[in-house]
């Protein structure tokens, strides 16, 4: 189903669509595009929802961190001073995250999803739904988690330039608001 087919139907038509809301796209980025370029729009959002996923869980991680990992440039709790202090103090660090994401694009952009968008067929442990509506609703809950992600990455991030802490220490010194408080950038 293309884009054109989606413009005026139910956003149920889709997984991932939201009913409330009906067909949006704001920007026309769907507006002429073939189902392959739909399939790979699904998957990057997929794959930027599970990056956000592991990188919300890995900032509060990190700000549990207190002094656990043997090397001390990893104890950072700042998003912005963490990446500011492995490039300085340990760049081969850097350089195997970077080769790291690296292999991951390349890898995911070499594979075809053979039925659904973000799926790779790779189900070591053997608990992916036989039934169809059990698969699409798991895609929902992952879909709607990884847009929740991704704001919330996005939050944090926002908020560590503002206060210049991390989200576990803003929380912990009773900065909730980086309004008005004398802390941060307002």
């Amino acid at each position: 189903m293309g884009a054109e087919d989606l413009i005026g139907a139910p956003a149920s038509a889709e997984v991932g669509g939201l009913p409330a809301s009906g067909y949006w796209d704001p920007l026309n980025l769907a507006k002429d595009k073939d189902d392959k370029t739909l399939s790979y729009y699904r998957a990057a959002e997929l794959k930027h929802g599970r990056v956000a996923m592991v990188a919300s869980l890995g900032v509060i991680i990190q700000g549990l961190n207190t002094g656990i990992l043997p090397n001390p440039t990893f104890s950072e709790t700042n998003l912005y001073e963490a990446v500011k202090r492995v490039y300085y103090e340990n760049p081969g660090a850097l350089i195997q995250i970077i080769i790291a994401i690296a292999a991951v694009e390349v890898l995911t952009a070499s594979i075809e999803s053979p039925t659904r968008p973000g799926d790779f067929g790779w189900d070591p442990a053997n608990i992916r739904p036989k039934d169809d509506a059990k698969l699409d609703e798991l895609q929902l809950k992952e879909l709607k988690n990884g847009r929740l992600a991704m704001l919330s990455i996005a939050g944090m991030a926002y908020q560590a330039a503002l206060t210049g802490q991390g989200t576990l220490e803003q929380l912990a010194s009773g900065h909730i608001s980086p309004f008005g408080d004398g802390q941060g950038f307002f």
